[in-house]
């Protein structure tokens, strides 16, 4: 039996295929068709209901869905902000924006992560922490001799001599180039790196 039938009447509707909807003729209980004033079959039309296969589904208020968010380490986040700061004043010292205080406490914390003594002596020329660090390996070199007179002029170099191009020489250095950078430093520290 079809879904659709006529309860009232107790038959069966129909749909043809030029016919609105579902519908039967009205019979008399000889199962004759009734015919209406004008001369024509009566119909019952069935109420335009929704078919069972297409039933309406509950409506769910829309959730948006979080975001992914990965869980966040707390002691290397607060490792990798303490590295920033330190960057950002480092990058002030440099240009001469700190005042004598704050100054020296950077010096002393960086010299305390670079496992060197700190002794308040880093403005003189050949004081400890210059000492220290010649000690470990450095070379002193005078800024206003050096080979790279800019940005371009190291990365051309780093081009000729090795074949690396800007973002192997940042990685080898472990951040980017800026204006900032010791181009001398980074040229003997990638060649160090090339020997190896």
């Amino acid at each position: 039996m079809s879904g659709h039938y006529c309860s009232e009447h107790g038959e069966t509707f129909f749909k043809t295929p030029n016919m609105r909807g579902y519908a039967h003729t009205i019979k008399d209980a000889k199962g004759k068709v009734i015919n209406g004033p004008n001369g024509k079959a009566l119909w019952c039309n069935e109420e335009e209901a929704v078919e069972p296969s297409a039933a309406p589904q509950e409506q769910h208020e829309a959730v948006p869905e979080k975001p992914f968010e990965p869980a966040i380490n707390q002691q290397k986040q607060a490792s990798i902000e303490g590295q920033n700061a330190r960057t950002n004043l480092t990058n002030l010292a440099v240009a001469g924006r700190l005042d004598e205080g704050l100054e020296l406490a950077l010096i002393s914390q960086l010299c305390s992560f670079a496992g060197l003594l700190f002794d308040g002596s880093h403005k003189e020329k050949g004081g400890h922490m210059v000492e220290a660090a010649k000690q470990q390996g450095a070379i002193e070199v005078d800024r206003t001799k050096g080979q790279f007179p800019n940005q371009g002029a190291f990365l051309n170099k780093c081009w000729s001599e090795l074949g690396f191009q800007r973002p192997d020489v940042e990685k080898l250095l472990g951040g980017p180039i800026t204006a900032k950078t010791d181009f001398d430093g980074a040229w003997l520290a990638i060649q160090k790196s090339v020997k190896k």
